[in-house]
């Protein structure tokens, strides 16, 4: 082999190399972002196989099947309650996150992944160490700060996980870390029991992205648990319309039935 191919193939193997790093890294945002949506998460899923042929070394492929896992895995509910999903789901995918960091330690994702899954677990002084080890490869990021604030929450510090999400705004980019502040601030109107609060922030996460179904479908559990019929039946209408799914046709079932025993009908 001439100097001149060796150049050329180690050029080659570079740009597979990063190839394979933005494919997976990609994948693994977008199956994060959309966890409900089979048609996105399956074409994802599709280019980390791509990225894998690439560069089955590539940690991001890890984090992205990790997050396949949890998908695959859920049932309904919040999604950082761990009993939410099929037993063994939280486990296998923390697995996979740490074999991400046997790859490579140097990536905040990685962390992050993993923090957010001892979290789910429980375990908070796993949670903390790779929380730190996050921030301390990206200071500026916005998810370690945010899991910060989780972790607050978890941990029985509402004031704390109110400043952490104060921190958490500044950085974030994009209507997922919005969505993702939105949701903590409504987990903690609910637990305060502030229905004004909380309908304002199920109000605020249609408003930023109006044709994703499961806002509409939450807002609708949310009316029909107050017995607001009507406004319960619309919005279950609109999720059904955007992208039908089980708990939201349920949803409509029993508003309509529950509405119609109120007014006397049969």
């Amino acid at each position: 082999m001439t100097a001149a191919m060796a150049i050329s193939l180690s050029a080659a193997q570079q740009d597979a190399v990063s190839r394979a790093r933005a494919m997976a890294k990609d994948a693994y945002e977008t199956i994060f972002q959309h966890p409900f949506e089979p048609r996105i998460i399956e074409a994802a899923a599709k280019n980390l196989d791509q990225a894998h042929a690439l560069n089955e070394k590539e940690p991001y492929i890890w984090l992205g099947v990790a997050e396949l896992v949890l998908a695959g895995g859920f049932h309904s509910g919040r999604l950082l309650d761990a009993r939410n999903y099929e037993p063994g789901t939280v486990d296998r995918a923390s697995a996979l996150a740490q074999k991400a960091i046997e790859v490579d330690n140097k990536i905040a994702d990685a962390h992050v992944v993993a923090a957010k899954l001892s979290l789910m677990r429980g375990r908070f002084t796993d949670a903390q160490r790779e929380l730190d080890l996050a921030h301390s490869l990206e200071p500026n990021a916005f998810m370690p700060v945010y899991y910060q604030a989780v972790w607050y929450w978890r941990q029985g510090s509402a004031a704390k996980c109110q400043e952490a999400l104060r921190t958490a705004r500044t950085l974030a980019h994009g209507e997922w870390d919005q969505r993702l502040i939105l949701s903590q601030l409504e987990q903690m109107a609910e637990a305060r029991g502030d229905d004004e609060q909380e309908e304002k922030i199920l109000k605020a996460l249609i408003a930023l992205d109006p044709n994703r179904s499961w806002s509409h479908g939450n807002y609708g559990w949310f009316l029909l648990e107050r017995e607001r019929y009507d406004e319960a039946i619309a919005q279950f209408e609109k999720a059904v319309a955007l992208g039908s799914y089980s708990l939201a046709e349920e949803g409509l079932q029993r508003a309509r039935r529950q509405r119609d025993a109120a007014h006397g009908r049969h």
